[in-house]
């Protein structure tokens, strides 16, 4: 990936933006995002509850003047023996709504991501804030079949022009063991605990009325920023590699794109 574009961590925010972005519009963008990560966080566990956690997300970034239409969460439902990957899915969801270049920049940020070592420090971020593993459950009406549960949350955003983002949100609940490459991974579908929720949108960020809000959202976040924020240098393995994807032999077709 080269260095015309940027990509950011805000917690559980994969952003992707021009590098000549100015500081001030880049800290307002990041601490506000960070901050309705934060807020709903506080309200919701979002591996559980992500509808409610969603909800929460959203009246924080009213309050912190992102300003723009609200979308209903669609949900899929995989059929037993497609693949799925995260890529098919922001390109279905997220892609088609973005100029051809952008599309390929988020291409090439994914790519770009999952060829990040595992101790690297934006790789640990970026697993710590959108997957949680737990024991497999009857009541999560999972098939006990001694699996644990991966469940996925996850905020995949592109800055075309300044303070206007497009979003995907997207959550989901496997019994797959989720790889370093989660993006290229292929999921089967039998194996997925319940549907997949998705959620697009764009909004954009009044900064004039931020800056009125922009001291109680510091305040809220107090010494967060350095751990939660982490840029990704633009300089990285090369992403042309063939992508880390974890596969299994059971003899089960793959498919070139998401059955459902």
């Amino acid at each position: 990936m080269d260095c015309i574009n940027a990509v950011t961590l805000v917690a559980g925010n994969v952003l992707l933006e021009p590098s000549r972005l100015m500081p001030p519009v880049k800290e307002d963008v990041y601490n506000s995002l960070l901050f309705a990560q934060l807020y709903a966080d506080s309200e919701f566990n979002k591996y559980e509850f992500p509808a409610q956690w969603y909800k929460g997300y959203i009246e924080a970034m009213y309050q912190s003047k992102w300003l723009g239409d609200q979308h209903g969460f669609r949900y899929l439902e995989p059929a037993e023996q497609s693949r799925v990957t995260i890529e098919k899915l922001v390109a279905e969801n997220l892609l088609t709504r973005l100029h051809k270049t952008r599309a390929i920049d988020i291409k090439e940020m994914m790519a770009y991501i999952g060829g990040l070592p595992e101790t690297d420090a934006a790789q640990v971020l970026f697993r710590a804030r959108v997957l949680s593993v737990a024991p497999a459950t009857a009541e999560a009406g999972a098939v006990l079949d001694g699996r644990p549960i991966s469940t996925l949350t996850l905020h995949v955003s592109v800055m075309e022009r300044e303070g206007i983002i497009d979003s995907l949100f997207i959550h989901f609940s496997t019994t797959d063991v989720m790889g370093l490459d989660i993006f290229h991974q292929e999921l089967r579908g039998d194996r997925f605990v319940g549907k997949i929720s998705v959620l697009s949108f764009r909004r954009e960020l009044n900064r004039v009325m931020y800056a009125k809000v922009r001291p109680d959202i510091l305040n809220f976040l107090s010494d967060q920023k350095d751990k939660l924020i982490v840029s990704v240098p633009c300089r990285a393995p090369d992403v042309r590699r063939a992508p880390d994807v974890r596969r299994e032999p059971d003899g089960l077709p793959s498919r070139s794109r998401l059955d459902l």
